[in-house]
């Protein structure tokens, strides 16, 4: 589980000046989506990653940032979400990503929604256990 520090080093407008116009939208479109499902989630920028990472009690659950084509979402425990829709990627040992190109139009959101709605459940819960071994 990654730390999250709810204070980031920056803001979500230094994050969004370093990107185009395109890549702006894209990532506010994410942004808004993650906020839909999850009100209480905390958001934190990395102006010096180019991300945003969202989390709740300490546990981040992930982060989108730009990439030279678009946006990407990130799961900062994606090899444990069912990907019943085989939009994620990546080698790394957990996170798994999903890229999202501007100008895309046939976007998975559905797909995209329940990835964000597992990551949120897994988040919780280790949360919840966090707090447990920590009284």
């Amino acid at each position: 589980m990654l730390k999250f520090n709810p204070k980031g080093t920056g803001t979500i407008a230094a994050v969004m000046q370093r990107n185009p116009a395109p890549i702006r939208a894209l990532m506010k479109t994410l942004m808004a989506r993650i906020r839909k499902l999850e009100p209480k989630a905390m958001r934190a920028a990395y102006p010096s990653w180019n991300i945003i990472m969202f989390g709740h009690a300490g546990n981040a659950f992930c982060y989108i940032g730009a990439t030279k084509r678009g946006a990407h979402l990130s799961f900062i425990n994606g090899t444990m979400l069912a990907d019943r829709y085989r939009l994620l990627e990546g080698k790394a040992k957990y996170v798994r990503r999903i890229e999202i190109p501007t100008g895309k139009r046939d976007i998975q959101w559905a797909a995209i929604d329940d990835l964000v709605q597992q990551a949120l459940r897994l988040n919780l819960r280790a949360s919840r256990l966090r707090a447990l071994v920590e009284e």
